[in-house]
């Protein structure tokens, strides 16, 4: 769910949330390397993009499971175990919708 189609309510019961969990995830010192290899170039963008996924993903399911699925669930209104027991492209297509989610996205990263 886009943060723009939330209520209110929702919208700040997310972000009261959401901000303690992913703190740590972009603090992570890992993850801002891989994240400062972008480029301005079209391709060289791709291949930033492939290391930030290849960096990302491992990073955030080990050491940030939890504060991910916390994440998912404060943002889609199911609870931390829904989201660890759902289909995984359902989990893939609401984490996609978050990381493109403009409006979100602006709270936290300039």
């Amino acid at each position: 769910m886009k943060i723009a189609d939330m209520t209110t309510e929702h919208a700040a019961d997310v972000l009261i949330t959401v901000i303690p969990e992913i703190e740590p995830i972009l603090r992570d010192g890992e993850l801002q390397a891989a994240w400062a290899k972008r480029t301005a170039d079209d391709k060289e963008k791709v291949n930033a993009g492939i290391e930030i996924i290849k960096t990302a993903i491992p990073v955030i399911l080990g050491k940030y499971r939890e504060n991910s699925f916390r994440i998912l669930g404060a943002i889609n209104q199911k609870t931390r175990d829904e989201i660890a027991g759902q289909p995984i492209m359902t989990t893939i297509k609401e984490a996609v919708e978050i990381f493109t989610d403009k409006e979100l996205l602006s709270f936290f990263i300039k």
